[in-house]
């Protein structure tokens, strides 16, 4: 199902009043727990702007990518759980430990990649970025991977949201997303 992200995406309040807002439970993916909800209740269309543009600032440290990629993970899980049981969804059990064991499987590969970029980097034929890159994008699945094995123990291996959702935000976020560095 088509989704929208807060970050560049605009909505008519009517609509999102008509179904309740944001879920206030959701620390995150609420924006497309919003896109799916406005579609599924109301019927609205998404549509894409090509000429829009957006002004967002992205992460800049290594700790915030890894953190927002964990969240995205735990957020994955949490969505599938509670819209799982919709008819046609199309993203199971299965599905995600399916996709799980393919990033699962990347990670000796980012691995591998880490170490040629550094070798070429060492001979003067790679740029700063050309180097971390394949690093950085490792800890973004490793953070994603650490962050869905959180959602699939929080919702008892996609059976139940309802525990999640219960819990404070604060709560929450302390319980899976707070380091050591904070």
């Amino acid at each position: 199902m088509p989704r929208l992200h807060t970050c560049n995406a605009s909505y008519r309040r009517a609509l999102v009043q008509k179904i309740g807002g944001f879920d206030t439970r959701l620390i995150t993916a609420d924006d497309t727990d919003l896109s799916w909800r406005l579609q599924l209740q109301t019927g609205a269309a998404l549509a894409y702007a090509p000429k829009a543009v957006v002004y967002h600032h992205h992460r800049t440290t290594q700790h915030g990518l890894a953190k927002q990629y964990r969240q995205y993970g735990f957020a994955e899980i949490l969505l599938d759980t509670m819209y799982g049981q919709l008819p046609g969804y199309p993203r199971t059990r299965l599905w995600q430990v399916r996709r799980m064991l393919g990033q699962v499987w990347a990670l000796p590969r980012y691995a591998l990649l880490v170490a040629i970029w550094r070798l070429r980097s060492l001979a003067g034929r790679a740029t700063a970025y050309q180097t971390e890159n394949p690093r950085l994008c490792m800890l973004a699945e490793t953070s994603n991977l650490r962050g869905k094995w959180d959602g699939l123990k929080a919702t008892h291996f996609m059976t139940n949201a309802s525990g999640v959702l219960s819990i404070d935000a604060g709560q929450l976020i302390n319980r899976y997303f707070q380091s050591e560095k904070e």
